[in-house]
């Protein structure tokens, strides 16, 4: 795997490799339009802008806005955050066609992707036996913008905790459950994963320092973790990088490593990329499942500013186990 680099976006065309295939995500935040603008001419033989079918405005905004960036290199691929059946099926079919047109190289923008749309595309890639995967990150200036570090908010409303698509892991009744949980702004999304697991043993994590985006996010992140930790009392805490999929994968092995014999479940609430190495991880061991929690509402007005610089790392997938009946 190639470590992260931290590129301004200015450089971007220049510093990301060439590809075949690039894959974006619409959104409300502005983010979404970072990354592809800089490399809107790319020579790209196919572009798939992945919008969410129940978010129709953002649709008709930004997804067609992005579409027309690439012009009749682009396509709008619908998913669904209600309908991970919905948004598998249709990532499966866009990969698959730039499978049987011989495009082998993928670059993904991971920015904007909820956390189950990109562990959705990533295990599809993976059983598509995509060997190799490039992956650019936007990040964020502020979140939640201009609120007070423990005023911020980026969802509100609580709705399903769901296993992942493709990440079932293998849960035996006879063992107990310890829950991994990698905190980010959301404290009342992680309370309800606790809720609906009701665990033996809870792992909560916290972006370390040292590898945050900022010292801003770190500092707003550790108000909303420590609501946690004073609630629920006796969790192991660790720390996970943010900005780096190899060590985060690293992270997550060592605390899994520490309950033998137990049901793990992992739950990523933090960066995209922190996400991604939830997702090696599972890769690693197929008995880990993943889990994710919806939102009802989401801060679209003032969700994210975007910073000026992006994160880019090329990203090795291993060989695909065979496909679930």
């Amino acid at each position: 795997m190639l470590q992260p680099v931290k590129i301004p976006l200015k450089d971007a065309s220049s510093r990301i490799a060439p590809a075949d295939v690039f894959l974006c995500s619409a959104s409300f935040e502005s983010r979404c339009k970072s990354l592809p603008e800089e490399l809107q001419a790319a020579n790209f033989q196919q572009v798939f802008v992945c919008v969410n079918e129940n978010f129709p405005h953002v649709t008709k905004t930004a997804g067609k806005q992005l579409q027309l960036l690439f012009g009749s290199r682009s396509r709008l691929v619908p998913m669904s955050t209600d309908d991970p059946l919905r948004t598998a099926d249709s990532l499966h079919a866009a990969i698959d066609e730039s499978i049987a047109a011989g495009l082998r190289k993928f670059l993904v923008d991971i920015t904007t992707f909820t956390h189950e749309g990109l562990l959705i595309l990533l295990r599809i890639l993976q059983f598509r036996s995509i060997g190799s995967v490039d992956c650019g990150y936007t990040s964020a200036r502020e979140y939640s913008v201009g609120d007070l570090d423990e005023r911020k908010w980026l969802s509100k409303g609580l709705g399903e905790v769901r296993s992942v698509l493709g990440y079932p892991g293998r849960v035996l009744p006879s063992k107990k459950l310890h829950l991994i949980i990698m905190a980010g702004f959301e404290a009342d999304r992680a309370e309800r994963v606790i809720l609906e697991y009701e665990p033996n043993t809870i792992s909560l994590g916290l972006g370390d320092p040292n590898d945050s985006i900022s010292p801003d996010h770190y500092k707003a992140n550790r108000i909303f973790y420590e609501r946690l930790v004073e609630k629920y009392s006796n969790v192991l805490e660790f720390t996970f990088s943010c900005s780096d999929p190899e060590k985060t994968r690293s992270a997550l092995r060592k605390q899994v490593a520490l309950l033998p014999d137990r049901n793990v479940l992992i739950s990523p609430m933090n960066t995209k990329i922190s996400t991604v190495g939830a997702a090696l991880v599972a890769f690693d061991d197929d008995a880990i499942q993943l889990c994710y929690a919806t939102a009802h509402r989401y801060n679209e007005q003032a969700y994210s500013m975007p910073s000026d610089h992006c994160y880019y790392f090329s990203l090795e997938l291993p060989t695909k186990r065979p496909e679930p009946a």
